[in-house]
């Protein structure tokens, strides 16, 4: 049964046609990549997808049950710190969890079986997603080294001043080595600054084995010129 379903999908841009006709299905357990050229229009195929950008024609059946996780090709780094943004991975659990509570307060003045059946639905969801515990899952993860969050966003802050007394005037290129590294780089950029500019880098010794070939792969490499930049590698 197909997860999502594309007919005849287009779009353009005034009268420049970026694409037309497309159609394919995705079904559970697929694993499906979209290949071309620089301008092809897959960032655009992707964002109709997502409902981000709004289609010429055609149409686009998403399964009710299905959820999109979406990696933007450019990183918006927002405002918020490492504990936030670990926070933002939670968003829907924390959504059900107001929902829930509205609920309650609803139940205490209706009984309604309507009321009742919603409310069960919402708490089955929120105990599927682990809404009991998520705060300290994050704990664990992002204090697993014995960190308090005002620790870190103390030695976040210490560190970017002496990044910006060491390249003040100057245009550093960071480089996040994926993919646990992104966050904490994030929190870095902002902490900084610096006017800079961010790229990506992911490497593996693994490949497809429990353990290291002793060679590093690079999966994907930095897509700018370094010549003469100063890198500051995030790990």
């Amino acid at each position: 049964m197909a997860m999502l379903r594309v007919t005849g999908l287009k779009k353009s841009f005034g009268i420049d046609e970026l694409f037309h006709d497309v159609s394919f299905e995705v079904a559970r357990g697929d694993k499906v990549g979209f290949v071309g050229a620089n301008g092809a229009g897959k960032t655009t195929l992707m964002r109709c997808l997502l409902g981000q950008e709004e289609n010429d024609g055609g149409t686009i059946q998403l399964d009710e049950a299905a959820t999109i996780g979406y990696v933007e090709q450019q990183a918006d780094f927002g405002t918020g710190t490492l504990y936030e943004e670990f926070l933002r991975a939670f968003d829907d659990v924390i959504a059900l969890g107001e929902r829930k509570k509205a609920l309650e307060k609803k139940i205490a003045v209706d009984h309604a079986e309507e009321t009742m059946r919603a409310y069960s639905k919402v708490v089955e969801r929120f105990e599927l997603l682990g809404g009991y515990d998520y705060e300290s899952r994050i704990r664990r993860v992002a204090f697993g080294l014995g960190f308090t969050e005002e620790e870190i966003r103390t030695r976040i802050a210490e560190m970017g001043d002496a990044l910006y007394e060491k390249f003040q005037g100057k245009s550093p290129l960071f480089v996040s080595v994926l993919k646990g590294s992104f966050v904490f780089m994030a929190d870095l950029v902002r902490a900084c600054q610096l006017k800079s500019d961010v790229e990506f880098i992911a490497v593996s010794s693994y490949e497809n084995a429990t353990a290291s070939s002793g060679r590093v792969k690079i999966n994907h490499d930095i897509q700018q010129d370094i010549t003469g930049r100063h890198l500051i590698i995030v790990e």
